[in-house]
């Protein structure tokens, strides 16, 4: 079995201009030559580095660990939050200044059949007015704001690769109006580690979550639970509001 790496991943949200209803999340394109998930589009993140405890001034351990659950420690949680903040600066050009809230959003684990295999903390934050993210033309070659109701519905189009977890994210993110209602929601929501699972259905790889029928995890998962791989290398939900790619 391959060696299950931590990581940290993170949702940036922006409410719209103030005539325009809604908020947006950032994401960034993978490049293709990328190891892991060329070409997709996801939130920027990556593996945890051994100094990445060290990259969030003015929070202590006690205090990083108060945000996690309690089998995550304070170093634990210090080292996810470093990870998340060196990650942006490196993939998206932006600094998150210190005292920015950022919360734990959801914890994903890379299942058994995949290679390379992450223990990935999402983690989710307003970016502070007057800073303007991109992408390194290297890691990332291509960044846009998104409404995520029209990218989960346009997931799987040519234009939107999505991997299961951050389309899951999407539609979580979709049920809110403001983006500080997503942070609001989070305190204090239960984050139990989930680790997709493989099966065939017709024939066709589709990944199931936990709340699903074919997957023996408990507790539940809200929303989508099962997705199937679509001819261009994406991911759909089977039963959703989205629409499997043409």
């Amino acid at each position: 079995m391959s060696e299950v790496r931590p990581a940290a991943t993170i949702l940036l949200l922006r409410d719209r201009e103030p005539a325009v209803p809604g908020f947006e999340v950032f994401m960034i394109e993978r490049s293709r030559e990328s190891r892991f998930m060329g070409g997709a589009y996801v939130f920027p993140g990556g593996r945890v580095e051994e100094d990445d405890g060290a990259r969030w001034p003015g929070v202590t351990a006690d205090e990083a660990g108060a945000l996690f659950p309690d089998d995550v420690s304070g170093d634990e949680a210090l080292a996810f939050l470093g990870a998340a903040r060196r990650e942006l600066e490196e993939e998206a050009l932006v600094t998150l200044p210190a005292g920015t809230r950022v919360l734990p959003f959801a914890h994903w684990i890379t299942p058994p059949v995949e290679t390379r295999r992450f223990d990935t903390w999402f983690l989710v934050a307003v970016l502070p007015r007057g800073l303007d993210p991109g992408h390194d033309d290297h890691e990332a070659v291509a960044s846009r704001w998104v409404d995520p109701k029209t990218a989960f519905d346009d997931a799987g189009r040519p234009h939107l690769l999505l991997p299961p977890p951050t389309y899951h994210s999407l539609w979580d993110l979709s049920r809110f109006e403001h983006a500080a209602d997503v942070l609001d929601d989070v305190v204090g929501r239960p984050l139990p580690a989930c680790t997709p699972s493989l099966a065939f259905l017709d024939d066709r790889p589709t990944i199931v979550l936990p709340g699903d029928p074919l997957h023996p995890a408990d507790p539940p998962m809200e929303g989508p639970t099962r997705l199937h791989l679509g001819v261009n290398e994406a991911w759909w939900a089977v039963a959703s509001s989205s629409r499997p790619p043409d």
